[in-house]
């Protein structure tokens, strides 16, 4: 299907494609008006400046035979123009609302919001002491979310506050990122930045000694300005397809450099449980690592064997007993609703055995066509998965399910090309949140991302400004750049401290 949008001025697409996209997420979407002869659906959206702060707002969709149109004036004082923030929120919300007068449905639970980290702005409001209905009020008025959403986002929100520093703290503080970017192999619906490790000695040893000489050069740094790390993330990728040699190195330098009695949490990423063996697990254990994620996305055997796990609903069971006999105090496990060929009774039966085993945190993603996927390349064309409505049902159900075992939600994101619009949600027993994944989502605390693909978030504590670092995603060429890595980021770092 061919959905052909006109846009005027044509810099209202950077306000309103995502918005369009998420109206017709299986669709080619043109801002090509020259294909409107071809378009399955065609949109027309056009702005314009009246005298005295006036603005117009003119749509149009056809589709099918239907034509819907929707004319709205505003009246917004504005020296920027298309620039201004009102206006742009007037804007979506315009585009929006047509959309749904054309498609007769909602579109997506989460009005007009499409970033990344939601659950930012209900702390943004608790920060003005609003009081839960006032920023529920807000979130239906100003953002078109719907109630229940928004009483989500609110629950979320009350439930991590409380590990979100305050300034004073987070410029005294930092978190550590490790990336390791190499898997057994690669997922079905994988985009992340990966290699598939193929030679073990000609691969991994020269990324090793990278790694180590960037976690040696950061660590300088943290010690020179007294900061301290509280809390380190090694992910991936897959984390322990390293040998036990080459995660004790990393875990010396960590105890040398990085941490202290002010560590609060040191997590790995276990993903693939057949790279999980007892000398490991006693490793992690021994370097103080409180938590491990073991992800099956689904305990359906079929489905693992069609995305490209190479192990099975067994191995999982395993894993997660052999981490409990080490004494691995948490343990998260991730679910994926909407992978190919599974419904409600195939999530209801993985859930049913994931809360067999009691871990600590649950992590529900629905599933996102990433274009850089397989998944996304094979399926262009095919309906091979869950309906938007079966999704929902089932992200409901798992929502309810998790509640009456004593599950919290605690942190929430969303992800472009997501199955309905939804979100991923990590759920938690009382007192075993994951403090970095808070951190991290809420971008309250400085990120120093070392190794592979791993980004840095240096967050300036007065005013919470941002700056984003990026190491090469690729392998060779992230070993080829670490000097200049280090020197970049200490000196960002320096200047912010």
């Amino acid at each position: 299907m061919l959905t052909v949008a006109n846009l005027r001025p044509a810099e209202l697409y950077n306000t309103i494609h995502e918005i369009i996209r998420m109206a017709y997420s299986r669709a080619e979407i043109s801002f090509n008006d020259g294909m409107k002869n071809k378009a399955d659906v065609y949109i027309e959206l056009s702005l314009e400046e009246k005298a005295n702060q006036q603005w117009q707002l003119s749509g149009k969709i056809e589709s099918d035979g239907k034509v819907s149109k929707k004319v709205q004036e505003y009246t917004i004082n504005s020296v920027t123009g298309i620039q201004d923030k009102e206006l742009k929120i007037e804007i979506k919300k315009f585009c929006l609302q047509l959309l749904r007068k054309h498609k007769e449905s909602s579109i997506t639970s989460y009005g007009i919001l499409t970033g990344v980290r939601p659950v930012k702005i209900v702390h943004r409001l608790l920060d003005k002491s609003w009081d839960g209905e006032q920023v529920v009020q807000c979130l239906r008025e100003e953002f078109l979310v719907d109630e229940a959403k928004a009483n989500l986002l609110l629950k979320v929100a009350r439930n991590n506050r409380r590990y979100i520093p305050e300034p004073e703290s987070a410029a005294q503080t930092v978190s550590i990122y490790i990336g390791i970017p190499y898997c057994p192999s690669r997922c079905y619906y994988c985009s992340f930045p990966g290699a598939v490790l193929g030679h073990y000695e000609k691969e991994m040893k020269p990324f090793i000694n990278s790694l180590l000489q960037e976690l040696n050069g950061i660590g300088d740094y943290i010690q020179e300005a007294g900061l301290k790390v509280q809390t380190i993330y090694v992910g991936g990728g897959t984390p322990t397809v390293l040998t036990v040699e080459d995660l004790k190195k990393i875990f010396d330098l960590l105890e040398k450099k990085f941490n202290s009695h002010q560590t609060e949490e040191i997590t790995v990423e276990a993903g693939r449980p057949e790279t999980l063996t007892l000398d490991k697990l006693k490793l992690m254990k021994s370097a103080g690592v409180s938590r491990i994620c073991i992800n099956p996305q689904t305990m359906n055997n079929s489905t693992l064997k069609l995305i490209g796990r190479r192990h099975d609903k067994e191995q999982v069971i395993q894993a997660v007993e052999s981490a409990r006999k080490e004494g691995i105090r948490h343990i998260n496990m991730d679910l994926i609703i909407g992978l190919p060929g599974e419904s409600l009774k195939e999530h209801k039966d993985t859930l049913e055995q994931i809360l067999k085993l009691k871990p600590e945190n649950i992590t529900v993603h629905t599933l996102a066509l990433k274009r850089g996927s397989i998944m996304a390349q094979d399926t262009k064309d095919k309906n091979i998965f869950a309906g938007a409505e079966e999704v929902e049902q089932s992200l409901a159900y798992i929502y309810d399910r998790l509640q009456n075992w004593g599950y919290l939600p605690y942190y929430l994101y969303r992800q472009k090309y997501m199955q309905s619009n939804m979100e991923n949600i990590g759920y938690s027993l009382a007192g075993s949140f994951c403090i970095y994944n808070i951190l991290m989502i809420e971008e309250q605390q400085t990120i120093i991302g070392i190794g592979g693909g791993a980004g840095s978030k240096i967050i300036c504590p007065g005013d919470r400004k941002i700056q984003s670092i990026y190491n090469p995603k690729n392998p060779e060429a992230y070993c080829t750049s670490v000097e200049r890595l280090v020197k970049g980021k200490v000196d960002n770092l320096r200047a912010l401290n």
